[in-house]
């Protein structure tokens, strides 16, 4: 869809609209008090009723949604929302939408309706393109029709989830004492966390609104969607096997497995990424219209960010089997400050550009501060020098890219490749086994059929 906002909306317009939905989601996580993800674990609980925990779970979301709704018309009187005109009442509307869906969407996995939660997903997906084209290319309703598209799809998906749920939700008479207290006390740990991470995703661009203007963060918002590609594959490497990898923590064999694989997610990731970044301009060109396809260069900065904050997954889960959360929340807030300071600092300067490398930065420094501390729990053969070097050969390729020399910038990825070829060989092998192994398997079943 990026195609179509770019042509559609202006750098203010898709500015706006992004400051809405980030601010929506900012709010989220402070006035529900994470209370969906607490939903989510107390419905495992056998001798626990999933409709005390739901009505716990919506009673925190009107209470949260009452006060935000307040905030959200108090934000038409403070200058610095004057930018986002009358449009920052829809900061209340899809506060609500959205945490409605999250809150059916944790309950619909509690209770073992997990088809429920991905079907709504699907009709969420549709429902946005859907309204999209509808909104913005028949009635041309502009960030009206944008914002529309997505706080309509939040209701339909909340309201398809609630019936489709309705069977599980009993009518009990008398709540259960201290389920709320409960909740909470297991909820509220969360939103730390939640908030260190928005910190460094998202404060930048208040910052932008600020020192730049609301166009400013129209074009980095746009430009931050390319480097998604990048992150759903690799969301895809670190789903296929790493939850079942840390399910036998403490075995020396899921250990010594843990350590292999990351030498292989690092090759395969930084082997992308670089790949990624010599491509970065005509997919922007192909993604981007108008305007702000003339900032392409800004995404290989964003494509390493997107390469670190993969690593810093890696190193997450393995901090989370060791149960040292306050670990993962620490290096996440010391890379939120890095980011914001030099953001801060270079911004008025140098301009968009600056946010996409200190946000490169965040990451970066976030998955140092865990390398080093995770040794105490995990030695891992690839060490942090040689995976740092590789880093700055990014770096490098981005430099190269964006002066179009790009026979240095090919150059770059061939010393990434050959400092990885061990490391991602068996990775290739293994893929291109399994892919004959189907083909053949497809090729055997229709001909046996056919017979």
């Amino acid at each position: 869809m990026v195609p179509l906002y770019t042509a559609v909306l202006t750098t203010e317009e898709y500015g706006v609209s992004d400051m809405v939905q980030t601010t929506a989601h900012l709010l989220y996580p402070v006035l529900t008090c994470m209370i969906s993800e607490a939903v989510l674990r107390f419905c495992f609980l056998k001798d626990i009723d999933p409709s005390q925990v739901l009505s716990v779970g919506i009673r925190i979301t009107i209470i949260g949604s009452v006060i935000n709704i307040i905030l959200g018309v108090s934000f038409l009187y403070v200058p610095f929302f004057f930018s986002l005109g009358p449009y920052v009442l829809f900061i209340p509307v899809m506060f609500i939408g959205h945490s409605l869906s999250q809150l059916f969407h944790k309950f619909a996995r509690g209770i073992g309706k997990v088809k429920v939660s991905a079907t709504a997903g699907l009709m969420g997906t549709g429902l946005v393109v859907s309204l999209n084209l509808l909104f913005l290319l028949v009635f041309k309703l502009g960030i009206l029709g944008y914002l529309l598209s997505y706080t309509f799809c939040e209701y339909v998906t909340a309201g398809y989830m609630a019936l489709s749920c309705k069977s599980a939700i009993s009518k009990t008479q008398r709540g259960i004492p201290g389920l709320q207290s409960q909740m909470l006390k297991y909820s509220i740990p969360l939103v730390p966390n939640s908030l260190s991470w928005w910190a460094l995703s998202s404060v930048n661009r208040y910052i932008m609104l600020a020192y730049i203007g609301v166009s400013a963060v129209g074009i980095y918002s746009a430009t931050l969607r390319i480097p998604s590609i990048l992150t759903v594959l690799c969301d895809i490497f670190a789903q296929a096997w790493l939850l079942s990898a840390l399910k036998n923590y403490e075995s020396d064999e899921t250990k010594a497995f843990i350590n292999a694989m990351h030498g292989r997610y690092f090759a395969v990731v930084i082997i992308m990424t670089s790949v990624f970044i010599i491509l970065a301009k005509p997919i922007a060109v192909i993604l981007l219209s108008g305007e702000f396809s003339d900032y392409w260069y800004v995404t290989p900065f964003l494509f390493i960010s997107v390469f670190w904050g993969a690593m810093v997954g890696f190193l997450g889960s393995v901090f989370s089997a060791e149960r040292k959360n306050t670990m993962q929340f620490v290096s996440t807030i010391f890379g939120a400050v890095v980011s914001i300071v030099f953001t801060v600092l270079f911004l008025k300067k140098y301009g968009v550009i600056i946010v996409a490398i200190a946000t490169m930065l965040g990451y970066f420094m976030i998955w140092l501060v865990r390398r080093l501390a995770v040794n105490k729990y995990l030695r891992l053969s690839l060490g942090t020098i040689i995976s740092i070097m590789q880093g700055l050969v990014l770096i490098v390729e981005s430099y190269f890219v964006c002066i179009s020399m790009y026979y240095w910038a090919a150059v770059c990825i061939a010393v990434l490749f050959f400092l990885n070829i061990k490391r991602v060989w068996p990775v290739i092998t293994f893929a291109l086994n399994e892919s004959k192994g189907y083909l053949n398997r497809i090729l055997f079943n229709h001909g046996k059929t056919d017979n």
